[in-house]
């Protein structure tokens, strides 16, 4: 008896927590639900001299992410890294060139999700920010590049996104 107490509550508790995710992932922009540094740089990755499959040895994802609302505002964090392994011939790599077509595709992301782009900038070679609105949310878009000893080359990708909630 006691232990399907313990297993229902388990359950319950399961379930809540499964709940409060999928009403967060509700509120959010379908440019940050949708986005994925792995799948931005698979798309760029040709043009770069990156290698990112599996025989390149240099695939390393790392995904974090987190969020919290009230019964007004919502606020939502999401963390992604990768990393690949520069071609043979390292002198290939552009990285200014990489992080602009990286920038390119995130900004037509933005805007085909409906959202405008408020501000921008590019404080160095490797990295970019984004900021953006939609309706009632507003989110911003970082990602910074770097070389790891000369073999690497690691990418991060923050997103930030607040909003009010809609009254129904």
């Amino acid at each position: 008896m006691r232990g399907m107490v313990l297993r229902d509550t388990l359950i319950t508790a399961i379930l809540v927590g499964v709940g409060c995710t999928a009403y967060m992932y509700s509120l959010q922009s379908s440019f940050f639900s949708k986005f994925s540094l792995p799948e931005l740089v698979e798309k760029n990755k040709s043009r770069s001299g990156l290698d990112c499959s599996a025989g390149g040895g240099g695939i390393g994802i790392g995904v974090g992410g987190g969020g919290g609302f009230s019964r007004k505002e919502f606020q939502s964090h999401k963390g992604e890294s990768f990393s690949c392994r520069l071609s043979d011939r390292v002198e290939k790599f552009d990285e200014a060139g990489f992080i602009a077509a990286l920038r390119q595709d995130v900004e037509r992301d933005i805007t085909e999700s409906g959202a405008k782009i408020i501000d921008s900038g590019n404080p160095d070679a490797s990295s970019f920010y984004l900021e953006y609105e939609l309706e009632d949310a507003r989110g911003r878009v970082e990602i910074t590049g770097r070389k790891i000893r000369e073999e690497y080359y690691s990418l991060k990708a923050d997103l930030n996104e607040r909003g009010k909630r809609k009254s129904k």
